[in-house]
């Protein structure tokens, strides 16, 4: 790693980062690309409006959370993606007439891949608002693909899942409240969708008989 150079004034800011392995210490080795372009691009869609510069390739996701669901389920979405958003938290989530769903989660600008309170209070919120039993509520997650982007105060070291139960450690209000009442947002005609889906009437290709 070579010591980084100053900027002149008048150069455009921001942080440049160049790494050459040394062989002495390695041995051979071989850079895969892919994930590296996949992992620039995840946080283009974490730091919206921030643009990142990879090998001359410009990644830049102004609308964030909102941007990843329409890039994941493109033309196969059932209703356009609904977006909710605080400042300090995304959600963006939409089905796919295909059935292919999941639902990705982070936490101050890092993936947690394993879940955690943020995921499951989206998951809550969205059974609470449509379903009454596990049926409707399996039929509800079929073909769901959604994103929430929490940020929160406490510290956060870039684990792979969310164990606080609170925003704020002093001031609350805990992360089921907080997504909860961003949630009331959803428009009606989303909510009525989502009750058609649940309860069978608008039906979802099963991914897993495909």
């Amino acid at each position: 790693m070579e010591d980084g150079k100053k900027e002149q004034k008048g150069d455009s800011t921001g942080t440049c980062i160049e790494f050459t392995p040394d062989t002495a210490i390695i041995g051979n080795y071989e850079l895969d690309f892919s994930i590296i372009q996949e992992i620039v691009q995840t946080y283009s869609y974490l730091h919206r409006g921030l643009t990142y510069v990879l090998n001359g390739q410009e990644y830049l996701k102004p609308n964030g959370m909102l941007d990843l669901v329409n890039d994941k389920v493109g033309k196969e979405c059932l209703y356009p993606p609904v977006y909710l958003t605080d400042g300090w938290l995304e959600i963006a989530f939409t089905h796919s007439i295909a059935g292919k769903g999941g639902i990705l989660s982070f936490v101050n600008g890092h993936p947690t891949p394993s879940g955690g309170t943020h995921q499951k209070a989206l998951e809550k919120c969205l059974t609470r608002m449509v379903c009454m039993n596990e049926f409707k509520r399996g039929r509800l997650f079929s073909g769901l693909f959604a994103t929430v982007s929490l940020r929160i105060e406490i510290p956060y070291p870039a684990m792979t899942k969310l164990y606080s139960q609170d925003v704020d450690e002093e001031n609350g209000p805990s992360i089921e409240e907080y997504i909860s009442t961003c949630m009331l947002g959803i428009p009606q005609d989303v909510i009525d969708t989502l009750e058609g889906i649940a309860s069978g009437r608008i039906p979802i290709q099963d991914s897993a008989t495909e």
